[in-house]
């Protein structure tokens, strides 16, 4: 559960950070656009685009298997999309 809504939170973040500083957010199904648009912010953290585009990796085992993702992992992607949040929250 907690990778699922690291997945969200990530995503939501992205759109935060580009709705703010850009005046446009990614609006497709593909999240890579939102990767890509995130690129062109100028960041502090110029890590924010790869880690958002590995939270994104994880999307799919996180919202729709039947497979649970490992503590470690998960762990993982809850740190990912706090980078993202935080930066966010900075704006």
């Amino acid at each position: 559960m907690a990778a699922a809504l690291a997945v969200l939170a990530a995503i939501a973040a992205t759109d935060a950070i580009c709705g703010l500083t850009l005046g446009k957010y990614s609006r497709g199904q593909d999240h890579h656009q939102a990767a890509a648009l995130l690129e062109t912010v100028d960041l502090v953290d110029r890590t924010l685009p790869m880690k958002l585009r590995r939270v994104l990796a994880s999307k799919d085992a996180a919202h729709y298997s039947p497979r649970l993702i490992s503590k470690a992992d998960g762990q993982v992607l809850v740190r990912q999309a706090h980078a993202l949040v935080e930066a966010a929250e900075r704006l």
